[in-house]
């Protein structure tokens, strides 16, 4: 990544600033938020099935937790050893619930598989009228063919880049602004895959 007062990396190129109007920016930002909106239930769904994962997840590392301690012991009593096999019972259960979950949430995933395709190609397609209308010498179909998840978090905080380097934060403050959003971003996208 390279930012300086007038230009930025992007798509493995430096490009300089265009004068563009808020209204702008703002007129692309919402029109990716309504189409983001259409399928907001469908990740609201898949995002209640990972919440679920990750509480049986923590029960059974719970339980593990539980069982393993009773094995530590040199001499565990018979009520230590039948709770060994409750417990055991428990973690079977839960990781055929958590399988049945993950499952649920493949066929979620396979089901609007051309929904989830479609709202990401008008994703990338408006990033890329936003970087043509902030960088001289970018088209859309450049950004389309070459942008990566990177380039995509710089131009959704262009704007916030912009201002930055125009008040005088240096080029490296920027970069952890951008590195912190991109790790933030792709943990929010592992979490929701």
């Amino acid at each position: 990544m390279d930012f300086s007062k007038n230009s930025i990396e992007l798509c493995g190129k430096k490009y300089k600033f265009k004068r563009c109007t808020n209204a702008q920016i703002l007129e692309h930002q919402k029109s990716i938020e309504a189409e983001q909106e259409k399928y907001k239930p469908l990740t609201d769904e898949a995002k209640a099935i990972e919440r679920d994962v990750e509480a049986i997840n923590t029960e059974i590392e719970a339980i593990n937790n539980i069982v393993v301690a009773i094995n530590k012991k040199e001499e565990p009593t018979d009520a230590d050893l039948n709770n060994v096999t409750k417990y055991s019972m428990q973690m079977v259960d839960l990781s055929n619930q958590r399988r049945k979950l993950i499952e649920k949430g493949e066929a979620l995933d396979e089901k609007h598989k051309k929904e989830i395709e479609a709202i990401r190609k008008y994703v990338l397609e408006k990033y890329g009228e936003l970087a043509e209308l902030q960088l001289e010498g970018i088209t859309k179909e450049e950004f389309v063919k070459n942008a990566d998840d990177s380039d995509m978090t710089i131009i959704r905080l262009l704007a916030s880049i912009k201002k930055m380097l125009s008040l005088g934060a240096s080029p490296k403050d920027v970069e952890k602004f951008v590195k912190q959003n991109i790790i933030a971003e792709a943990k929010q996208s592992f979490q929701s895959d």
